[in-house]
């Protein structure tokens, strides 16, 4: 363009210099009219030299106009893709779906011949399909279960969320069509509006088989991921009913080659297209890494809202509580400790990972260390020393952290979390073991009171002994026990002799101290897994597995025995004499039923009381 002027002049002086030349060879008249013309042809080429500038000019602009267009649709796509992408690290559920959806979706397009236009809508559609799950609560998309009806309701919510997003956007290619129908079959059993065969647009129909073939190979909470082959036959089984037959038959045709090509990002996680690339680089994967990894933080938290509390018991709330940390925060060993009754030591309840066996059960005190300031200032803290904390040799063991376990301002113990990298703990995660520490010592609380109470309701406060309906229940499952092992059971009657006038000389508090004393006496006396229960009021009950009748009459022996020995330590003019009646009924060869075997021991305690009441007036 600036050449043009210089050859211009150029031409103009040549001309001048022909037009001089010619007015002294031919004279005035023919000189003048040669001028004229040759100042014509003059002005002639200028005008054609500005003309070939402007041209050049307007040639280069739509050049540039074209570069433009490209470089900002380039840039158009490329924003579309990193917030697809943004969007399905966020739901976590497969972060290679969108684009592995794109590719398998205009690969099948492409193959059917349905036109650029259509092509480019289905490809924008594809990366954007999802982004009314950003509607879907989190824990609905991770849950590992299958879902209620209530909550796929909400799910189905999606796509008709996708279009009403996506609405102020003015794409030059159906995408909404395609978004807000993706969901719809060929049989009319899709949604939202349950469209059938050829009322749903092409695109949709392309994108329906593409999303589910991806989805049946991903894994997803709830299943593993469909091997290729199964998916495919999946495919083909609903071809026709699920699935337009053409778009089926086009894209078991490209699969393969899909397939083949796909390209993988092993870095982000992320399967990427070459409009992608470069925005897809450190940073970016950062923040995608970011986003998945806050969403996985979000939906671990709830799930331990929702699950702490779902047992009472307290071993079982221990194991849920460590298997939830470990979908937060890293750890090679995750050790509960709880205060013990007296407070003085902390007690490891559940050790998982490495050095669990030499942790459980472990016994540390609670005066000074990092267990003691933690629990005193109520704040989570680092740990540099994992040996020092636990009391023994973990070497390879690096960095730690330990968060206390608080329910209503009373210190219960500490979560301690260890791992083989050295400072492999920050801040977050120090931050998100103290929000699970908080809602895990709740849990854990309610699990004790809950045992206390059970323990309460199963026992007898005065004796600590079992009741009358722990006996009923032990019992069964004992006479269980016995029909499968084809082994005798054995059940005691116990009924003191003469207690009734300790209560009345002496009051009931000594009485309860003798009824205690004795209890003990009466657990002495058998086996560890022989069980004393304490009946009603004077009358006690033991139960003696795989015990015959003639075992049970030698330990009904020792009890006589050492009953005869006891000595109260109650001194009063009027002699006290203290003794036990007992009966005995064994299973099978006195009854076969709980009831029965209980009637049985109580008749026969009954008539030995006599018997003793008998020979008493007679002594007398």
């Amino acid at each position: 363009m600036k050449r043009a002027p210089v050859l211009g002049q150029a031409s103009a002086v040549a001309i001048a210099v022909m037009g001089a030349a010619i007015w002294w060879a031919f004279g005035t008249r023919a000189g003048i009219t040669a001028s004229i013309l040759l100042g014509l042809l003059l002005i002639a080429c200028a005008i054609q030299q500005v003309l070939t500038a402007l041209v050049r000019g307007e040639q280069t602009r739509v050049e540039e106009l074209r570069l433009e267009r490209e470089r900002q649709s380039e840039l158009y796509l490329s924003t579309i893709e990193a917030l697809a992408t943004a969007i399905d690290a966020k739901e976590r559920l497969s972060r290679t779906h969108i684009v592995r959806v794109q590719q398998y979706a205009v690969a099948t397009a492409v193959r059917m011949g349905l036109g650029e236009r259509l092509v480019e809508g289905i490809r924008t559609a594809a990366l954007l399909h999802d982004i009314g799950m950003l509607g879907v609560p989190e824990h609905i998309l991770s849950k590992p279960a299958e879902l209620t009806e209530e909550e796929y309701r909400k799910v189905m919510t999606h796509p008709e969320t996708s279009a009403r997003i996506l609405e102020p956007i003015h794409f030059p290619w159906p995408v909404l069509e395609i978004v807000r129908y993706h969901q719809e079959r060929y049989n009319g059993s899709g949604y939202p509006k349950g469209l059938r065969g050829d009322e749903i647009p092409i695109g949709a129909r392309v994108l329906a088989v593409a999303d589910v073939y991806e989805s049946l190979t991903s894994k997803r909470p709830y299943r593993p991921a469909f091997p290729k082959e199964q998916a495919r036959a999946y495919i083909r089984q609903h071809d026709g009913i699920l699935f337009d037959p053409r778009v089926t038959a086009a894209f078991l045709q490209v699969v393969d080659e899909v397939d083949a090509r796909h390209r993988f990002d092993s870095a982000t996680g992320l399967s990427i297209t070459p409009s992608a690339a470069m925005a897809l680089q450190a940073p970016r994967r950062s923040v995608m890494e970011d986003i998945a990894g806050t969403n996985q933080e979000l939906v671990a938290l709830y799930e331990i809202a929702q699950t702490m509390g779902a047992s009472l018991n307290l071993s079982e709330t221990l194991q849920l509580i460590t298997s939830k940390v470990r979908n937060i925060v890293k750890f090679s060993t995750c050790v509960i400790f709880l205060a013990d009754s007296l407070g003085q030591d902390l007690v490891a309840e559940i050790a998982v990972g490495r050095y669990a066996e030499l942790l459980s059960a472990k016994r540390l005190p609670l005066n000074d260390g990092l267990f003691a300031r933690v629990l005193e200032t109520g704040k989570a803290s680092f740990s540099a020393s994992p040996s020092q904390d636990l009391g023994i040799d973990v070497p390879d063991l690096s960095s730690g952290l330990v968060a206390p376990l608080h329910s209503e301002g009373q210190p219960l113990g500490t979560i301690n979390l260890y791992h083989t990298e050295p400072r492999v703990y920050g801040d977050d995660d120090l931050r998100l073991l103290s929000v699970i520490a908080s809602q895990a010592a709740l849990a854990i609380e309610n699990a004790r009171v809950f045992e206390r109470t059970k323990e309460s309701a199963l026992h007898d406060q005065l004796t600590g002994l079992p009741n009358a309906r722990y006996l009923f229940l032990h019992l069964e499952q004992e006479i269980g026990r016995s029909k499968r092992n084809g082994r005798p059971l054995s059940v005691l009657g116990l009924d003191l002799d003469g207690f009734k006038p300790v209560n009345d000389l002496f009051g009931h508090r000594q009485g309860d101290r003798v009824l205690s004393e004795l209890a003990e006496l009466f657990r002495r006396q058998v086996r560890e897994y022989d069980t004393v229960v304490r009946h009603a009021g004077d009358e006690f009950i033991i139960l003696l597995p795989e015990t015959s009748r003639e075992e049970a009459e030698e330990t009904a022996k020792r009890i006589k025995q050492a009953m005869s020995d006891y000595d109260p330590h109650l001194h009063h003019q009027r002699h006290l004499t203290l003794g036990v009646s007992i009966g005995i009924a064994t299973y099978p060869h006195d009854a076969t039923d709980l009831e029965t075997l209980i009637a049985v021991a109580d008749a026969r305690m009954y008539e030995e009381k006599r018997a003793h009441k008998r020979q008493q007036h007679l002594t007398v």
